[in-house]
């Protein structure tokens, strides 16, 4: 009787023990997404300060960092041989990447700056690119050079 029930049925397989290999690819990836989240903050919080406008800039940080998952997600598919060795030089490659690319950024608006000071109320910063100048006062804009006239214009047509 128990071998008819038996006949149907499929036996579960028994696990099979990990080597080493796929542990430590884990391991490096639980770390790697951990870095990844600290980088994120980062660099949100690097756009907001130089820019301002936080809500817009940790939005950008976010959306860019979900279409790089998505894009690497895709990516994936044409890695061929050791995946640990690709994994580690990718991960490589983005953290140079994006180090020097934070440095450059810094560097960039650093450039600009011809004013900035701390109140005991505010930062006030005044940064010029080109022609234009732009007053921020604790990151967010406050005045540009550029679309000057639609300050004055109000005063001038009561």
């Amino acid at each position: 009787m128990a071998s008819e029930l038996d006949a149907g049925v499929t036996p579960i397989p028994t696990p099979r023990k990990l080597g080493p290999g796929p542990l430590v690819l884990l391991a490096a990836a639980m770390l790697i997404s951990a870095c990844g989240l600290v980088y994120e903050l980062v660099a949100g919080a690097l756009a907001s300060y130089l820019v301002g406008d936080t809500l817009t800039r940790f939005s950008t940080v976010i959306g860019t960092y979900l279409f790089g998952m998505g894009a690497g997600a895709w990516l994936a598919r044409f890695v061929r041989g050791d995946a640990l060795a690709r994994f580690i030089e990718v991960e490589i490659a983005v953290g140079v990447v994006g180090g020097v690319s934070a440095l450059l950024r810094l560097a960039a608006v650093a450039a600009g700056v011809v004013f900035a000071t701390q109140t005991p109320y505010q930062r006030v910063s005044l940064m010029q690119r080109g022609s234009t100048v732009r007053l921020y006062l604790n990151g967010r804009l406050q005045f540009s050079s550029r679309d000057e006239y639609r300050y004055h214009e109000a005063l001038v047509h009561p």
